[in-house]
């Protein structure tokens, strides 16, 4: 590293204390990472964006009623995060869930619509949301 130091880079990523125990955990380490960027965790209203992106990119909108349920699982998630809140990830892991969701309730329908196919409504939401947050 220190001989091609003007033409080698190493990036390493992860939650704040986790990295600072990684940094110490070797005498010489901490030095060779001279720069540190440290990005703070998206807002509510940033995460229902991201959560509407995996959406559009997919075809998808979320009902009013289920945009008004996750808006109050966020404001309970963000008050009460856990050490390992995945921030961004956390809404797609939700759109993919609530995706997988969806077309579990359409598979046994004979004639589905085409606001159906592109809606994910509140029967979609994953079982965490009302099981760990009382909203």
């Amino acid at each position: 590293m220190e001989d091609k130091r003007e033409s080698f880079v190493v990036i390493v990523a992860g939650y704040s204390e986790p990295m600072e125990r990684f940094l110490e955990s070797n005498p010489g380490l901490k030095s060779r990472f001279n720069k540190n960027i440290q990005f703070e965790d998206y807002s509510k209203s940033e995460l229902i964006s991201i959560l509407k992106l995996f959406c559009t990119q997919n075809d998808m909108v979320l009902t009013t009623e289920t945009e008004q349920q996750i808006d109050r699982y966020l404001e309970r998630l963000i008050s009460n995060k856990p050490d390992n809140f995945a921030n961004g990830r956390e809404m797609r892991n939700l759109f993919e869930t609530m995706y997988s969701n969806q077309a579990n309730r359409l598979a046994d329908q004979v004639d589905i619509t085409d606001e159906a196919l592109t809606s994910l409504t509140i029967e979609d939401l994953p079982p965490f949301i009302w099981e760990h947050f009382s909203i």
